[in-house]
């Protein structure tokens, strides 16, 4: 369950902080849906890859002690109208890395907050509500945003797997710990669904054949 779990978030989690965010030791990073499967894979890697400031949003308290659990320093509600601020207060020149699976005002708050050089990367759009990006805004902090899909990290040859088997030796080790939600039979897995479509759900939720 545990190479489940860690396999597909896993893989994203380490490509976007790697391939695509290209995350230098020391710069902060900022993760939407922090309490989740992926954001809590987030966490720990960016901890281990040597990140300064890990700061998360969560929507449920129980969400937000497991982003602290994964190593994020400061957890917000994003239901709260004054998180970008408080995000603001505690980082000198803004966020160097946003990381967002949500998308809609959210994302645009995240946009906001980048400092200069700062990457946003957008790998999901759970909110249902898609942002509209103006060059123009990103211009003079030197910012960029782009979008993650693993399908094509899965299409380069030796990629996914030399991935794959980092990511079982770290779980292995205990160095990485993907969290488990629940898990289903799959005769179950209409609970499963709904479970998820709960959002109650901290971590990942597992069918099993």
């Amino acid at each position: 369950e545990d190479a489940l779990a860690v396999s597909n978030q896993g893989a994203t989690a380490f490509h976007l902080l790697t391939t695509m965010a290209r995350m230098a030791k020391g710069e902060s990073v900022l993760v939407s849906a922090a309490g989740g499967g992926c954001g809590g894979l987030i966490l720990q890697l960016a901890r281990r890859f040597g990140a300064g400031m890990l700061i998360g949003l969560a929507s449920t308290e129980a969400k937000r002690e497991a982003a602290k659990a994964d190593g994020a320093n400061l957890v917000f509600d994003p239901a709260d109208p004054d998180w970008p601020k408080e995000v603001a207060d505690q980082l000198n020149g803004g966020v160097d890395i946003f990381l967002d699976s949500v998308g809609g005002e959210l994302y645009e708050s995240g946009l906001g907050l980048l400092g200069p050089f700062g990457r946003a990367v957008t790998y999901g759009l759970a909110s249902g509500r898609p942002s509209p990006v103006i060059p123009l805004t990103l211009m003079r902090r030197c910012a960029s945003v782009s979008g993650f899909h693993l399908d094509l990290i899965m299409e380069r040859p030796g990629v996914m797997s030399q991935t794959l088997s980092d990511l079982y030796g770290l779980v292995a080790e205990g160095a990485l710990k993907p969290r488990i939600a629940a898990s289903f039979a799959l005769k179950d897995a209409v609970a499963a669904h709904e479970f998820m479509e709960s959002r109650a759900a901290v971590g990942k939720i597992i069918i099993r054949p």
